[in-house]
């Protein structure tokens, strides 16, 4: 659940860096999860607003094809029908599997708490911006972004492995 923002300024610190580092995260996450054990894989779902019809989230659906495949002619009517539908939210969950061990993570989630160090999910949060990932001018840098994502990514595996880690009885 994204956060409420107390200032456009808050919100637009976070739409310079959201996107970002959701693609620096997942990136990152790639690489690591790559050189592990654990299996994984992203599931996309789509979270439609309370009421949607079928129809509706079929004829969505169809735009959205369309629109994938239309001309520069074709893009400005489907878009205007598009915008007409319920749109729904997309959810992309992170599945990591070892052996019987399994671990299920929201990588837009991930991405409130890489950005908002002091983010909670309740949503009882002002969705302030870590300062560090904006430049002075407000927009993403780049570099910070890729030394903190590869930070947190190294936090996250570590806690899942200490967690899936077994218990090991000391001999006394």
């Amino acid at each position: 659940m994204p956060p409420t923002f107390a200032s456009d300024q808050a919100w637009q610190a976070a739409e310079a860096v959201l996107q970002p580092s959701f693609i620096r995260l997942i990136d990152n996450l790639r690489q690591v999860l790559e050189a592990s054990d654990w299996q994984h894989q992203v599931d996309q779902q789509l979270l439609w607003p309370e009421g949607t019809s079928d129809q509706d989230k079929q004829r969505w659906e169809d735009l959205e094809l369309q629109l994938y495949r239309a001309s520069e002619e074709e893009a400005p009517a489907l878009e205007q029908e598009l915008a007409a539908l319920p749109t729904p939210q997309p959810v992309y969950t992170l599945q990591l599997d070892q052996g019987d061990r399994h671990h299920q993570f929201d990588l837009w989630e991930l991405c409130w708490q890489l950005c908002c160090p002091a983010w909670q999910p309740s949503g009882d949060y002002d969705g302030q911006v870590d300062p560090v990932l904006l430049t002075p001018d407000g927009e993403c840098d780049w570099d910070r972004l890729e030394i903190k994502t590869r930070q947190f990514v190294e936090q996250l595996l570590a806690q899942v492995n200490a967690a899936s880690a077994p218990e090991t009885v000391s001999d006394r």
